[in-house]
């Protein structure tokens, strides 16, 4: 299963990962993103890295991370308009967590090293009651 979120025009997006788009712990489950310029979907399939930290308050202490050098963030060209950004989110990350709350953000490094705080937001996990 996932999510889906679209964004046009913002360096910027805020989105919360609460609610019905919290994530579900000790499931798979993954995050998608359209991020697009101009109605036009970004090319992020080459040369590009990202990170994604959720913490309890700023400056506290990292309760997940994902990544593109880890594999729990997919960058993409987004060719027929898919999505360009996936955020894996894996029992192994999120059944051991004891914190249920908290915020986030991604940030996305281009090949020539200037980074971009691209999205941001509350960030939330869906309780497991199957053990």
């Amino acid at each position: 299963m996932a999510d889906s979120i679209c964004y046009d025009n913002s360096p910027l997006g805020v989105f919360h990962l609460t609610g019905e788009y919290a994530i579900p712990q000790g499931a798979n489950w993954d995050t998608t993103i359209k991020y697009k310029e101009n109605g036009t979907i970004i090319d992020f399939g080459t040369g590009y890295s990202a990170r994604l930290q959720v913490r309890k308050d700023y400056g506290q202490a990292i309760i997940v991370e994902l990544s593109s050098t880890a594999g729990t963030i997919v960058l993409a060209t987004g060719v027929g308009d898919t999505p360009n950004v996936v955020f894996k989110w894996t029992p192994a990350a999120t059944t051991p967590l004891t914190i249920y709350e908290g915020i986030y953000d991604l940030e996305i490094t281009s090949p020539t090293g200037s980074i971009i705080k691209f999205l941001e937001g509350r960030w939330a996990l869906r309780r497991e009651v199957t053990l």
